[in-house]
């Protein structure tokens, strides 16, 4: 699972989210840290709609195993966006 925010996420380390670290940074007046392609696309969900998810596949009559699954929301964004809605008039697209 990728891209998961929400309480007690990472903010420092191999771990960490960007969603994490962006918000720390914002938080503490720090210049957003970009280390990728500002275009790069990330579709991000929260964890309590994970959690769900996966409660709702474990009470499922049909799965026996546990099948591969991706949870998203099926809004995704790019670097530069999630950019703009810390700083919006930062950058314009």
């Amino acid at each position: 699972i990728r891209n998961v925010y929400g309480p007690e996420e990472t903010i420092h380390g191999q771990f960490s989210t960007l969603i994490g670290k962006f918000t720390y940074q914002y938080l503490n007046h720090q210049p957003l840290r970009v280390c990728n392609d500002l275009m790069e696309i990330h579709d991000f969900i929260h964890v309590e709609d994970v959690c769900r998810g996966l409660a709702l596949l474990s009470h499922h009559p049909n799965i026996t195993h546990c099948p591969d699954v991706e949870f998203q929301r099926g809004q995704p964004l790019t670097t530069l966006q999630i950019i703009n809605l810390y700083h919006p008039r930062a950058i314009k697209d």
